[in-house]
């Protein structure tokens, strides 16, 4: 009986990681837009690129920052 509460537990628990890492990737890309405003000037420091590479690699750095948190 314990072996089959920690079996369920165990699968229910994979699951439970499983959906959980899809919810913070799902949530990274609206809070990657959000930062990466608050970002781009670092950027801006860090490298010279013009505006458009400027704000899309600010949005990645972004983006992987919240997937970094979240999981």
């Amino acid at each position: 009986m314990f072996l089959g509460l920690f079996g369920v537990w165990g699968a229910l628990h994979g699951a439970l990681r499983q959906a959980l890492g899809l919810l913070v990737i799902v949530a990274a890309f609206p809070l990657a837009s959000a930062l990466s405003g608050t970002i781009e000037p670092a950027v801006a420091k860090a490298a010279t690129l013009d505006a458009e590479a400027r704000s899309c690699a600010a949005w990645a750095v972004a983006w992987f920052g919240v997937v970094v948190a979240g999981g």
